[in-house]
């Protein structure tokens, strides 16, 4: 369960009521780095596990662990593989669907610590989390600036937004594309060259970690412990079979 949109009111509301209805454990992303930590406290002191998942808190909370990719890690993975396509002194846009959303923020200063070692310069814009927003966004920033390398996004529909602009724009031989998670745009995009690759953070795990860490906590009395997802690349080496995993689930 969860907000359709990113809502910190809303989404601690949920977990509030979570608490109320004496579920055995919480698993929950963790987007402000101060919206949950009190309701986390407070499920914690009324003896309900916390986990963070998919998305933690980059500063204190009270949660037990947190089980998936580190983002500013991640990012700098980005950063590097950007580096293979663009040469030092180019130019690129990065893109953001929710700006002030931990996880993405810490993805961007990643990127753009490597960005600055080998001195790309690059601004970046919000695309929303509306995918044809995303693509018109990219579109219009192209449209006034057509001297840029490439853009490469740190959230899901950002980087879908950023294949699909190449792909209406027709600009696959002069853009260089990519970006996080393994959407279906995604996916397609770079096995049809308009993006070069995304990086993986393997929500799969970040799932079934968060329900084992909380059943060995209850049955075992065992304290959930972090766990990094990683941060692979996907490209046109292995995208082929990564879609097929993702098609069944897995990736």
């Amino acid at each position: 369960t969860g907000p359709s949109q990113m809502n910190h009111r809303k989404q601690v509301s949920i977990i509030e009521n979570a608490i109320s209805s004496g579920v055995d454990g919480i698993g929950t992303t963790i987007t402000s780095p101060s919206a949950y930590d009190d309701v986390i406290q407070k499920g914690l002191d009324q003896g309900v596990p916390i986990v963070a998942f998919n998305t933690d808190d980059t500063t204190e909370n009270p949660r037990l662990s947190y089980i998936g990719q580190t983002p500013y890690n991640a990012g700098q993975r980005m950063g590097r593989e950007i580096t293979e396509y663009v040469d030092d002194g180019g130019k690129i846009v990065l893109l953001i669907g929710d700006p002030g959303h931990t996880a993405l923020e810490a993805r961007m200063d990643g990127t753009q610590d490597v960005l600055d070692e080998h001195n790309i310069s690059y601004e970046a814009i919000d695309t929303t989390t509306d995918l044809a927003q995303a693509t018109q966004n990219v579109m219009n920033y192209y449209n006034g600036n057509q001297d840029i390398d490439g853009w490469f996004g740190v959230s899901a529909t950002a980087t879908a937004g950023g294949v699909k602009a190449v792909e209406k724009l027709g600009v696959k031989d002069e853009i260089v594309a990519g970006g996080f998670d393994l959407t279906p745009v995604t996916l397609n995009g770079i096995k049809d060259g308009y993006a070069k690759f995304t990086v993986d953070q393997i929500p799969y795990l970040q799932g079934y970690y968060t329900v084992h860490a909380l059943y060995l906590h209850n049955k075992y009395a065992m304290s959930p412990s972090n766990i990094n997802t990683g941060g692979g690349i996907i490209d046109e080496s292995n995208v082929e079979k990564v879609m097929g995993l993702s098609e069944e689930g897995y990736r």
